[in-house]
């Protein structure tokens, strides 16, 4: 190892907040009271689902307040809009028994004078994939201090009027098993100006209704008119079932991420346009998909494209709405009766937001919005068929219509389709309301490689669209929070943007899942998780709470102290880890394996490609759990001091693998395969790339044979079984591992960045191979190139808690160049690198605080804090 130069970084200049450590809350969010406030409701006995309320509150100020500050929450979700100009939107999707609670900071919004805080509710009524159930109902609390020192509240009582807004149907049917909201919106039903301090109130306006349930409890147990699951308005006592360690009393949170920041983003062009025929009544395709509805015709002069006059102030609701620029506006032609125009629009990139419409039209004329993650305008239909039903209705007053989705979406496509038009339509502006998590730091990621270089901006960019108000796997579907395939994005945010929130809270609402027999609910809150366990009663699906994900959650958590130094976020978390493995305990079979199949109402997963049988699973789950058991579980229960415990765990793990190796361990062919019990009756082989990596990875392989795995997870042979992208981690983890950065590279190279999301939408899309305008995720959380830069290609990685020691130890093969800060706990490092034909020249700056061990060709040097040190490689 050649030393070039070393020098001292001037660190001590910059300010903590440009190199701080990582943003790593201690323990869960605090429980809050928002007393005197009461939970309240439109006065009813029954609320039906997709019901949206209507709240307002007005309120007179005497002078500037010095601040206002206060909490707010609902069941399901809430807009909060002070004199027309919207606040914020949520909450996060929370399990319904710890509901959390908004922070508000009014401060400047409401200034002397007369102002009306007005607040639009939705309640789903029937859950979706972020909600299992709950009860309607609305809470909030702000407190306000006067230049003179005096204080007062606004808090939701009877003082607050609450309307049942109409225009949006009320009892609305559900979009799909996983989404609740079908939105239409019929704006010549909507109280124009019902958001303005102005407005004169009809009698349709009631003073709020009061509910029975405390301010520091959530809205299920508030005593809301809940009609559909007939939930109870009393909280259990959990130390009265003896298990306050697993499921404490129900408490309301404070919310635990911060606010995502909303951006306007107008559409980039319009791609195309054509005239509908409509052969059926067009409700027969967007209720029911029959076939045969409508003929289409490509013709884009139908559509004007016209130059825009600028920014343009439009009241639609009473309110002002300043429509952001975008050089041009639309202008469509009447519609005669049984057809429509459409005109299919476009984003730079895929993006999580609020679909928005501006349209100058005549009454009655109907605006649909589809949206569409991918679509091919020069080879797909030219009809968007909206990917799991997403489409949302407007049915216009005459003249300016500002329509914005209730529910974000996420998509590069939205198709505008308008009819029942007396007169021709202008489409004054089309865009969306972006939501961007809040990053502490910006993501440094560069690379001298094209492909690479645009592979990784994509990886950021689904970071972006899959960190929001929770870690999900992809916001155009699911919009939920797996471990086994979406625990690695916390890992990988806490490196690229050093920022470890979204872990807690995902650690934290994925543990409410326990259930009562002791597996997890894989992607709790989710409804259809619940769904799944009575369908599997009878037998309707073969999909049940997945168990792999559990075991894969031991590994979140571990990862997560490790790189953290947080223990105490983890403390009431472990006594469910506990529960799980004695539930896998329990199931352990004869032969001394878990198994696979007819194990009741959970299910194993491992991956939808890498295998042909179910029972091919049998050995990377057992080799899975066993590394869980004893490299996390088994750890952690060391540092809570159950020592006994964590012997009994390494116990476990050694009896699973010890009956895997005995089951699977082919001597002769010195490797696992993943059907050596049936090798014979099946008359082929098969491997699966998890169970070699596991191997690996684990030092699984009898007397440290790890060539055969190591030969076969790099040539991947027609034998073996290879994951789906979000999967895939495991075999480049582990060829990295074994100095094979030449085949990580290769497939980052030919598989990764071939990627067609990555080309069209600068996303990961969520399998290999995916066809535009169909049903593929083009955003998802397969996210391996990310984590496999930062931990095996630049080698950063603990080797202490809280990254009090770490070691830099760079692979780079032929790797052009990068420039890549990595963020820890204890600051950033920074590494950039130069291919020079021979190697690498490389300059590497240590964080301000840690103990480092920079190791370059099997030499080591220490790293001192915030030392700059050029090496070649």
């Amino acid at each position: 190892m050649k030393v070039y130069h070393r020098e001292r970084s001037d660190i001590a200049t910059q300010q903590r907040s440009s190199w701080g450590p990582l943003a790593a809350p201690a323990g869960h969010s605090p429980a809050i009271n928002l007393a005197p406030a009461k939970w309240v409701w439109f006065p009813s006995g029954r609320c039906l689902p997709n019901t949206f309320i209507l709240f307002r509150r007005l309120v007179e100020l005497e002078a500037d307040p010095v601040w206002i500050r206060g909490w707010i929450t609902a069941d399901s979700r809430y807009c909060l809009t002070v004199d027309g100009v919207r606040i914020q939107w949520g909450p996060s999707p929370c399990d319904p028994r710890w509901l959390e609670a908004d922070p508000v900071d009014l401060s400047g919004r409401l200034t002397k004078g007369r102002h009306v805080l007005a607040v639009q509710v939705l309640y789903y009524g029937t859950g979706d994939g972020t909600y299992p159930m709950g009860a309607p109902g609305f809470l909030a609390k702000f407190d306000v201090k006067m230049p003179d020192g005096s204080r007062r509240q606004i808090v939701t009582d009877r003082s607050w009027h609450a309307f049942l807004d109409r225009a949006h149907r009320p009892g609305m049917y559900k979009r799909w098993f996983l989404r609740a909201l079908q939105e239409e919106f019929d704006a010549r039903r909507h109280p124009l100006g019902w958001d303005q301090a102005d407005f004169r109130e009809d009698s349709a306006w009631l003073p709020a209704m009061e509910l029975p349930g405390k301010p520091d409890q959530p809205a299920i147990f508030a005593g809301g008119p809940e009609h559909m699951l007939n939930t109870s308005s009393t909280p259990f006592s959990a130390a009265a079932k003896g298990q306050e360690l697993l499921w404490p009393v129900p408490r309301l949170l404070a919310r635990a991420l911060p606010l995502p920041r909303e951006e306007l983003v107008p559409v980039s062009r319009m791609a195309e346009a054509g005239r509908v025929r409509w052969l059926r009544d067009p409700a027969d395709w967007f209720e029911s998909r029959v076939p045969a509805a409508m003929k289409i015709v490509r013709q884009g002069n139908l559509v004007a494209e016209q130059p825009s006059s600028g920014d343009a102030e439009f009241r639609p609701s009473g309110g002002r709405c300043t429509v952001a620029p975008t050089g041009r506006q639309w202008v469509l032609p009447p519609t005669p009766h049984g057809e429509g125009i459409f005109a299919t629009f476009e984003f730079h990139e895929q993006m999580a937001g609020f679909p928005r419409v501006v349209v100058d039209a005549p009454a009655d004329t109907i605006v649909e919005l589809l949206f569409q993650e991918s679509h091919d305008p020069h080879r797909g239909p030219a009809w968007l068929d909206t990917h799991f039903f997403q489409w949302a209705r407007l049915i216009c007053h005459a003249g300016i219509n500002t329509f914005e989705a209730f529910d974000y979406e996420s998509l590069r496509w939205i198709q505008v389709h308008v009819r029942n038009a007396s007169h021709p339509v202008r489409l004054l502006w089309v865009g969306m309301r972006r939501r961007v998590y809040p990053w502490p730091h910006a993501a440094q990621v560069d690379c001298r490689e094209p492909p690479l270089k645009k592979l990784f901006e994509a990886s950021l960019n689904t970071l972006a669209n899959s960190c929001l108000d929770t870690l999900m796997d992809g916001a155009g579907r699911e919009r939920q929070q797996y471990s086994g395939d979406g625990g690695h994005q916390a890992q990988t945010i806490r490196y690229a943007y050093g920022d470890s929130r979204p872990a807690v809270r995902f650690l934290t609402t994925f543990s409410q899942g326990l259930t009562v027999d002791g597996y997890f609910l894989d992607c709790w809150p989710a409804y259809d998780r619940l769904v799944r366990l009575a369908q599997r009663q009878v037998g309707a699906t073969a999909w049940g709470p997945l168990l792999d994900h559990g075991i894969g959650f031991n590994f979140d958590c571990w990862n997560y102290y490790w790189e953290t130094g947080d223990l105490e976020t983890l403390r009431p978390i472990y006594p469910r880890l506990i529960a799980f493995s004695e539930y896998l305990q329990r199931t352990v079979q004869s032969d001394g394996l878990l198994p696979v199949e007819h194990i009741g109402v959970p299910s194993v997963w491992m991956d939808h490609d890498a295998y042909r049988q179910q029972r091919h699973k049998q050995c990377a789950f057992n080799l899975y759990a066993a590394a869980a058991l004893r490299e996390a579980l088994a750890r952690l229960a060391g540092l809570f001091a159950d020592r006994l415990q964590a012997q009994r765990l390494r116990a476990f793990s050694e009896r699973l693998l010890t009956a895997t190796v005995a089951r699977f361990w082919c001597a002769r062919r010195k490797v696992f395969v993943c059907n050596l019990p049936w090798e014979r009756r099946e008359r082929t082989t098969r491997y699966d790339d998890r169970s070699l990596a596991e191997a690996i990875l684990f030092d699984f392989c009898p007397g440290g044979l790890t060539e055969s795995a190591t030969r076969l997870l790099a040539d991947c042979p027609p034998q073996l079984g290879l994951s789906y992208p979000a999967n895939a981690i495991w075999r480049l983890r582990a060829l990295a591992r074994v100095g094979r950065q030449d085949c990580v590279l290769k497939d980052l190279r030919t598989r990764w960045a071939a990627m067609e999301s990555v080309a069209c939408n600068n996303t990961l899309q969520e399998t290999w191979t995916a066809v535009a305008d169909g049903t593929y995720q083009y955003s998802h959380c397969a996210i391996a190139p990310l984590q496999i830069l930062f931990s095996e290609l630049l080698g950063i990685s603990a080797t202490a808690a809280g990254f009090t020691k770490y070691r830099v130890a760079p692979r780079l093969g032929d790797l052009m160049g990068l420039d890549v800060t990595a963020w820890t706990a204890v600051g950033p490092i920074k590494v950039a690198a130069d291919f020079t034909g021979r190697g690498h020249r490389i300059a590497i700056t240590a964080p301000p605080a840690g103990q480092g061990v920079l190791i370059v060709g099997g030499n080591r040097r220490r790293l001192k804090p915030a030392e700059r040190i050029e090496v070649t490689l």
